[in-house]
């Protein structure tokens, strides 16, 4: 009964506090540009300032809420009153439970409903994203409310702690002392965030021991600040993945064109693909290209590049503009009316019909298959493991946009045949641990992502799990780029 008296009394005092931060909240839920259209930059400027507000706000009420029967001092009433210490506590906890978790929780539930996402598969995720705002901010917020007396010492104590983060990142070409890897070092600075407030509030809460207390929370502080000082980020390349390993090399068949018509302007290059197991697709996106000239001079060219139609172990390697920008490059002519004239009258360079080496390097992404789906059209369609998809007119044209609180697996566009576009590159297990107070992402892929694809009609959805990502290496050393113009 003392618990429930104590909750009414903090909610009879801070109401007006705790109904400006609901205001807020839902300011914000209406606001998040991720799925309220379009906004420019200085929309989002400006939806980052009220999510900064919304954050302060979260943590003044939890200051405030704790403060109500300050800790620290010894001329509290409530020393004096027959009050378990346990029973105000658990009173402090349904406060912040009630009026600020559970309304965060209600109201990206209400956004989830809102774009037509399962609730119930969806679910644990939202609680999983809410863990950082309790750890990184209520928890601390909470430990610095018990540790001093009023909101002008938290507000103080808050400020010392930033700016101390501050100049600790800005004098971080100071001497260290050994190197860790950088996921290692996020790892301990949120440890020392968690033990550091969590122990100075238990020492608070179960003994009163304030001096003993904020030495804790000092500390861990001061170790906070100063462990950049003492590290060296160690930038150390992945482990070596095990997995199936997919070489693509030229094939030696008769160039010719592929089983689909070929876009316009494009290379087709037959290909042999080695190592793709059995129910696998694989996904290739974007490449590099190098074109070694006869006198041994060379160019990079950034690629768009698709493999397709595949038939025991055999398929088709498309780059896409590469007539125009491979031929262009290797003469050296300008960009501008230039490049523009010579495609329209089909006038290539000389290089294009000498031999040349190339050096192909292209992202490669290999992944089982899942369900296929329609294209979800204007109305939208539910997408397992995903969340909810649409299609809408966006700024460049007509957008594939998913909404979703974390996707359990990737998903492609995939072209009659065989041409494949990553929408969603996804498929970890449980969410990134992010401090966001969005409850969703947005992902997208529009047409201009998919220059000379041609006729997106028979066009379908394709789910996935990504088992490998690496690049792949084609070097070709001779090779007349003419001979690899599609015959229509």
């Amino acid at each position: 009964m003392k618990m429930l008296a104590i909750l009414k009394k903090d909610l009879r005092r801070l109401g007006p506090q705790l109904v400006l931060f609901w205001l807020l909240l839902g300011l914000a839920a209406r606001l998040d540009p991720t799925y309220a259209g379009h906004p420019g930059g200085g929309h989002r400027n400006g939806f980052a300032l009220l999510c900064l507000a919304l954050l302060l706000a979260c943590g003044a009420l939890v200051v405030e809420v704790v403060q109500q029967e300050a800790l620290a001092g010894d001329r509290q009433y409530w020393l004096t009153r027959p009050i378990d210490r346990r029973a105000l506590w658990v009173a402090k906890a349904a406060f912040v439970l009630l009026g600020i978790d559970l309304a965060i929780l209600a109201c990206q539930c209400a956004v989830l409903v809102a774009l037509g996402i399962p609730l119930g598969e969806h679910l644990g995720t939202l609680l999983i994203r809410h863990l950082p705002l309790v750890a990184f901010l209520v928890l601390p917020a909470a430990a610095l409310g018990a540790v001093t007396r009023n909101p002008g010492q938290a507000f103080l104590g808050a400020l010392l702690l930033l700016a101390g983060m501050v100049a600790s990142q800005a004098g971080i070409k100071g001497i260290h002392l050994f190197a860790m890897r950088v996921g290692d070092i996020a790892s301990v600075s949120c440890v020392l965030i968690v033990v550091g407030a969590g122990a100075g509030l238990l020492v608070q809460c179960t003994s009163r021991r304030t001096v003993v207390a904020r030495a804790v929370m000092v500390t861990a502080a001061v170790l906070l600040c100063l462990f950049p000082q003492v590290v060296m980020p160690q930038f150390e390349p992945p482990p070596a993945d095990l997995r199936p390993v997919v070489m693509v090399s030229l094939d030696a068949q008769p160039a010719g064109t592929s089983g689909a018509p070929a876009p316009r302007y494009a290379l087709e290059l037959p290909v042999r693909v080695e190592g793709l197991p059995a129910g696998f697709d694989i996904t290739a996106e974007h490449g590099l290209a190098r074109i070694i000239r006869p006198d041994s001079t060379s160019s990079d060219l950034v690629a768009l590049v698709s493999l397709h139609d595949f038939s025991g172990g055999h398929g088709w390697l498309t780059i896409y503009n590469g007539q125009t920008e491979f031929a262009l490059e290797i003469a050296g002519r300008s960009y501008g009316s230039t490049k523009q004239l010579s495609v329209r009258n089909g006038d290539y360079a000389p290089y294009l019909n000498t031999a040349v080496g190339l050096r192909l390097t292209m992202d490669l992404a290999l992944s089982t298959r899942g369900v296929s789906l329609p294209r979800p059209g204007a109305a939208g369609e539910v997408v397992p493991g995903i969340g909810r998809c649409h299609e809408e007119e966006g700024e460049f044209g007509s957008e594939l946009v998913c909404y979703s609180p974390h996707p359990r697996t990737a998903l492609v566009l995939e072209l009659p045949g065989g041409s494949r576009r990553f929408v969603v590159k996804g498929g970890l297990p449980v969410p990134d641990f992010r401090f966001v107070l969005e409850p969703v992402d947005r992902y997208s892929l529009g047409t201009s992502d998919l220059p000379g694809m041609g006729d997106l009609s028979g066009a379908h959805l394709v789910t996935g799990n990504v088992v490998s990502s690496r690049q792949a290496v084609m070097d070709v050393p001779s090779i007349r780029l003419s001979d690899y113009v599609p015959r229509r």
